[in-house]
């Protein structure tokens, strides 16, 4: 898969949220449905990684 697809396949995924969703949810909702449409499109995603303390 090239830089391309990569970034249409990111961009058509968080459009589709987009529009099934709207606005009005948290941001980490938005964050899950995003990794997990990544996901059908055969990507690797992980969500959001805690940062270690004392950094």
């Amino acid at each position: 898969m090239t830089e391309n697809e990569i970034a249409k396949a990111m961009v058509d995924s968080a459009f589709k949220i987009h529009t099934m969703f709207d606005t009005g949810l948290l941001e980490s909702v938005y964050a899950n449905l995003l990794t997990t449409e990544l996901k059908k499109r055969y990507l690797r995603a992980v969500g959001q990684q805690a940062i270690p303390s004392g950094l």
